[in-house]
């Protein structure tokens, strides 16, 4: 990603952001990273940002995964995941007992 679309990938966080009206301490408190980070990706600062940050941050910011994926330049599945690891991703706490049953 060369810093024009650095740049334009944090404008449209940064905008999804304050059309929710979320701080950027509330922003990175729900996708589980640092308010450091969150600045830095809206200022455009990370040629590569980490796959899992952004797709926490999508997730936190209601954006789809593939369009924010695609903003950054990276390869955007074209299949869905197998349900476990789906499960898995989305579900974080969800039991292993729960995870057997479904």
């Amino acid at each position: 990603m060369n810093p024009k679309q650095a740049k334009e990938l944090g404008r449209q966080l940064r905008a999804r952001r304050e059309a929710l009206g979320l701080s950027l301490r509330d922003l990175a408190e729900r996708a589980g990273t640092t308010d450091t980070t969150v600045i830095r990706l809206e200022q455009g600062a990370y040629a590569a940002p980490a796959p899992d940050k952004l797709s926490r941050i999508a997730d936190a910011l209601g954006l789809s995964l593939a369009d924010v994926f695609a903003l950054a330049e990276y390869v955007v599945p074209d299949e869905l995941p197998a349900f476990t690891p789906y499960l898995r991703s989305k579900y974080r706490d969800l039991p292993p007992l729960a995870l057997k049953e479904l």
